[in-house]
């Protein structure tokens, strides 16, 4: 007989889901791998109780009830629990059946260890860049758009600077951090992992505080689950503050998950909020 942990599983998917979190951020927030979620999520684990405390509080949900979905996992027979997973290819299941040999807590440490090398190497498909490198090319966007201010007096070069799209990696102290960067005419817009979005402190320093924040999922390369990422756009101070409204608009950034540090495009923004709303519910 099997033991299927389906009901928790289908309780902390939910969850993760509701807050948009993938199983890797979540993961990194109540301190275990995303493959220890994963086997929770499908009913293979059943969670010791200091784990599901660290997850009723990060949900803000009661440490019983997710303790009584633990205990109540029903027993099925071997053979209709392998029927109702999904069916994974021959040399998934070969190195699943072997972590499957080995006693829970090896298996943990086993699974960090794999983890950590298996985002080294995914790091290591992606165009790796040096931090002097990124803050050569935001300077030159921050001189551009000074110059354009004062055309007269400027090259034109230097005036029509545009830099072309970055993705990969920067390396920050001992971490390797994902990151996208763009330009187009309005707006200069870069791409963090929301789990590494602190490490924008770094960058702010070269340009200032962003203008806007906006936290969205992105398909990332070479992973097949997307993740929630931030975007931190600075305006081009040729833009007036309608045309950056007009940009939010055309581009479909929901208003709930955006975050603007500008007084005049909040007011734009609440205004279209109100207009939308019911007749009765603008007073």
């Amino acid at each position: 007989m099997t033991k299927k942990f389906t009901a928790l599983g289908n309780r902390l998917k939910s969850l993760r889901k509701k807050h948009q979190l993938s199983q890797t951020i979540l993961g990194e927030a109540l301190g275990v791998t995303h493959a220890y979620i994963g086997f929770i999520e499908n009913g293979d684990r059943g969670g010791s109780k200091a784990f599901l405390q660290k997850a009723a509080d990060y949900f803000d949900v009661p440490f019983s009830e997710l303790w009584e979905l633990r205990e109540s996992s029903l027993a099925y027979p071997a053979s209709t629990a392998a029927a109702s997973q999904e069916k994974w290819p021959s040399y998934i299941e070969d190195f699943a059946s072997m972590l499957n040999a080995v006693e829970e807590q090896a298996c943990r440490h086993l699974i960090e260890a794999f983890t950590a090398q298996l985002q080294d190497k995914l790091y290591g498909l992606l165009t790796p860049y040096d931090l002097k490198e990124l803050k050569t090319l935001l300077l030159k966007v921050k001189q551009a758009w000074l110059q354009s201010l004062d055309p007269v007096s400027s090259e034109e070069e230097e005036r029509q600077f545009q830099l072309e799209e970055r993705k990969g990696y920067i390396q920050f102290h001992d971490k390797q951090v994902f990151f996208q960067l763009q330009q187009d005419d309005h707006a200069l817009t870069i791409t963090l992992l929301t789990a590494d979005r602190s490490n924008i402190q770094a960058i702010e320093q070269w340009l200032d505080h962003a203008h806007a924040i906006y936290t969205t999922d992105m398909a990332i390369p070479h992973l097949s689950e997307a993740q929630q990422v931030t975007q931190f756009m600075w305006f081009s101070p040729l833009v007036s503050v309608a045309h950056r409204y007009r940009y939010i608009i055309d581009n479909n950034l929901a208003f709930n998950r955006l975050q603007c540090s500008e007084p005049q495009l909040n007011w734009y923004m609440q205004q279209s909020i109100v207009a939308s709303l019911p007749d009765e519910q603008h007073y």
